[in-house]
């Protein structure tokens, strides 16, 4: 059995994964209504990297994203984008590392939309499924 582990990537190293990383995230870009200039938001902090890598191997990517509400000001950590396998093996991982990252950026909840995997993933965290997009179930994890 491989050691699964997912990191947040410094911007200084997104060159050395991004070869990696792109054919697992290309999927779903070209899925998301958002066309958004990636490598452009990577490189200004706009857009977050992470990965998940087994025998240091890339298995998965995402791309998080932070926004802040209209409304309330609250800052949101968005799971925008996600590519790669084994899913149900590093994102309990993920998550338990996204939470205190995002805490500490200020955020006030992590939020998203995907595959039904997702909705009992976060639920183990506290999560709440709020109904659906394209199809997909939308759910939010309050911090």
């Amino acid at each position: 059995m491989s050691l699964l582990w997912a990191s947040g990537v410094p911007r200084d190293q997104l060159w050395d994964v991004w070869p990696a990383l792109w054919p697992l995230l290309k999927p779903a870009y070209d899925k998301s209504r958002e066309k958004t200039d990636l490598l452009g938001g990577l490189l200004s902090k706009d857009l977050q990297i992470w990965q998940v890598s087994a025998n240091l191997i890339p298995v998965a990517g995402i791309v998080t994203r932070l926004l802040r509400e209209s409304t309330s000001g609250n800052l949101h950590c968005r799971i925008w984008l996600v590519g790669g396998s084994r899913l149900s093996e590093w994102a309990p991982d993920f998550i338990e590392k996204l939470i205190p990252w995002a805490k500490a950026e200020g955020c006030t909840e992590i939020n998203g939309s995907g595959r039904k995997g997702w909705r009992r993933i976060v639920a183990h965290f506290g999560g709440v499924e709020e109904g659906e997009e394209d199809g997909l179930p939308v759910w939010r994890l309050s911090l």
